[in-house]
């Protein structure tokens, strides 16, 4: 379990006093520090960079184990840490390994589906928690209203000792040492849902711990036509009951159930610094755009509206409205917006993030996200050879399929060399090697 200190202080050490101070040279600095002054650096420097490196999301998915016998494959058992790029062929599984995490997310918010069972083990709010299950074959019915059943599910925290298990006929045996319940056994009628999002609808508190993990999780697929997040509807009540939302602050934002476009349109009616911080950045990656705007437009006759970009160039007067600005630039500023308003334990799942991003676009997503998995996990997909050489190998999971099974293997467990300057090159002739 992580330390009070590390708690409070990552963000701070981690990333100012990495970004900033590790880059002196020591050399230099040895002429005016004493040997125990120069000693006490050395020891808080590793320090920070230790910190840097462990895991403090608070949610975290550990571990997986997915099958869908309806479709025919299987995802073997696969651990993840908090940095993750799946590598490997077209058609390997690894867009198959992000859709099974949101199919569990969607089970656990109420939904079902066929012929699937699972092994999940995640972490949320200081709790570690082991969730398996299995649904069986569609059941008689209007295809409308698509329902399969529970062949068996079970949810339990190790270290705690609570757990709930449910049987196929319905029956909970539940296990809570705070209330001396050892295989307690409690008569319950068979649900449509699933476990999870039955004892959420009855308050159950651990339960609730683990839903609202599954809540923090996004999902991007940029092998889909442009996944744009300005097109997102938000209620107008916003506007109407201005004095409900004007004290928000950006933590209040990042914390609360609201919708990305939510979450911005309070941003800029507040004024918020974000608003600043979410342009400066973009402004970076494209030093010939002068201004960025955030306009709310209201649908006519209904009391929804949603938001759209302007981009104003440095060496125009006019401005660029948002169904001119290129895709790549559209990524990036929507990333840059659900990334800044994000609560900090957010589980990113993308999957080719680098679609229709241009060479100067890369290097900086990278970064970014490597600042970013200091207190955020990412599960990300990527062909791109620049996007692998940017991440450490350690990082990866070199994905594979054999008769419908998806393996995972890490690279040390392969002949891939140690270089630094061309893991890519070294990952294409794994496969070619393998391949033939």
């Amino acid at each position: 379990m992580e330390c009070a200190f590390c708690a409070a202080q990552n963000k701070e050490i981690a990333g100012e006093f990495l970004k900033n101070s590790i880059p002196v040279q020591l050399s230099t600095m040895s002429n005016h520090l004493t040997a125990l002054q120069f000693m006490a650096w050395n020891i808080f420097t590793t320090f920070a960079i230790f910190i840097k490196n462990i895991s403090i999301s608070e949610m975290h998915i550990k571990s997986l184990y997915f099958k869908n016998s309806f479709l025919g494959w299987e995802i073997a058992p696969i651990e993840f840490e908090q940095l993750n790029l799946l590598v490997g062929l077209s058609g390997a599984g690894k867009t198959q390994i992000l859709k099974a995490i949101w199919h569990l997310r969607g089970i656990a918010l109420g939904k079902t589906m066929n012929d699937v069972e699972w092994e999940i083990a995640f972490s949320n709010e200081d709790m570690d928690f082991e969730w398996s299950g299995a649904f069986g074959r569609q059941e008689m019915g209007s295809l409308n209203d698509e329902r399969y059943p529970v062949l068996f599910e079970a949810i339990k925290t190790p270290l705690s000792g609570h757990s709930i298990e449910r049987a196929k006929d319905g029956t909970l045996i539940i296990n809570d040492p705070e209330s001396n319940l050892i295989n307690a056994r409690t008569p319950r009628s068979a649900a449509g849902s699933g476990l999870l999002f039955n004892l959420y609808r009855d308050e159950h508190p651990f339960v609730a711990k683990a839903i609202s993990g599954f809540k923090k999780m996004v999902f991007r697929d940029h092998t889909l036509p442009q996944s744009d997040t300005r097109l997102e509807f938000y209620d107008l009540r916003f506007r109407y009951d201005r004095n409900k939302y004007d004290t928000l602050t950006i933590d209040d934002l990042k914390k609360s159930g609201f919708t990305t476009m939510e979450r911005l349109l309070i941003a800029k009616m507040n004024k918020l610094d974000v608003i600043q911080e979410i342009s400066d950045r973009f402004k970076d990656v494209f030093p010939e755009i002068a201004e960025i705007r955030f306009n709310e437009i209201r649908t006519p006759g209904q009391d929804k509206g949603h938001i759209e970009y302007q981009l104003k160039p440095k060496k125009s007067q006019k401005l660029v409205p948002h169904w001119n600005i290129s895709s790549g630039m559209l990524r990036i500023l929507n990333y840059l917006i659900e990334a800044h308003l994000a609560n900090e334990d957010t589980v990113f799942l993308i999957d080719e993030f680098e679609n229709s991003l241009g060479h100067n676009c890369l290097p900086f997503l990278a970064e970014d996200i490597l600042n970013r998995s200091i207190s955020q996990q990412f599960i990300m997909t990527s062909h791109h050879p620049d996007i692998i050489n940017e991440f450490e190998m350690n990082s990866w999971l070199v994905i594979s399929r054999s008769n419908g099974r998806i393996q995972n293997t890490r690279p040390e467990a392969l002949p891939l060399g140690r270089t630094k300057h061309v893991p890519y090159l070294a990952l294409m002739n794994y496969f070619e090697t393998t391949s033939s």
